[in-house]
């Protein structure tokens, strides 16, 4: 996943217009809301997370960013554990091999980022078979957060909420909408429409699809 290093305007056209009210678009609204309900019912994915802290945030910081992955991810139906496995507060089950539920996730400083297209974060997926590794890239998330005056451990709770996102769903693709979109640009972090940092219906029906063994 990558954001566009760019100031420029994000192309949307505003435009007034008068508002009407007819039966069919009461009942497009209501198709929407049904396909909302549908899509975010049922049980939750019950996943296990140990998280490689590597690029040395403070523990305020890090406990900010986890809580925001949560609450986007529990959103998506995806209750997910954090088991810390670096530092002092180390977990012993993290020298064991990885349970069928049981998810990798580093958060490592990353390398420099440019002005062009920088990656935020990557999932590993082996085509048709699964993916337990998930990297979130600090130094690119920052530079993004500080550019567009938001909140670091915001950004970096969605980051990792999109990376983990891949391997629940197992596949590297990305959606046109929604949190799994490939790029985000500035102006959609400075904006901060909800809609743009969760997970679609659409998302959420491939993550409870038949395979997932989570």
């Amino acid at each position: 996943m990558s954001t566009r290093r760019t100031s420029s305007a994000s192309g949307f056209v505003f435009v007034r217009h008068r508002t009407t009210y007819s039966f069919a678009l009461i009942l497009a609204c209501a198709t929407i809301w049904t396909s909302l309900t549908a899509a975010t019912a049922g049980p939750r994915i019950a996943l296990t997370v140990r998280v490689y802290q590597i690029a040395g945030l403070p523990s305020a910081l890090e406990k900010r960013a986890l809580a925001e992955a949560k609450t986007v991810l529990r959103a998506g139906l995806v209750e997910v554990r954090w088991q810390e496995c670096t530092g002092q507060n180390s977990s012993p089950p993290c020298d064991v091999p990885l349970g069928p539920s049981e998810l990798l996730l580093v958060v490592r400083e990353g390398g420099p980022c440019q002005d062009t297209p920088a990656t935020l974060g990557k999932a590993l997926v082996v085509r048709r078979a699964a993916g337990v590794l998930a990297t979130v890239n600090v130094n690119c998330v920052a530079r993004l957060a500080t550019a567009a005056r938001t909140d670091v451990a915001v950004l970096l709770g969605r980051v990792t909420a999109h990376e983990l996102g891949h391997l629940v769903m197992r596949a590297s693709r990305h959606a046109r909408r929604g949190l799994m979109r490939p790029n985000w640009t500035l102006d959609e972090v400075r904006r901060n429409r909800a809609a743009d940092w969760a997970f679609t219906p659409e998302d959420v029906a491939v993550m409870r699809q038949p395979g997932t063994e989570y």
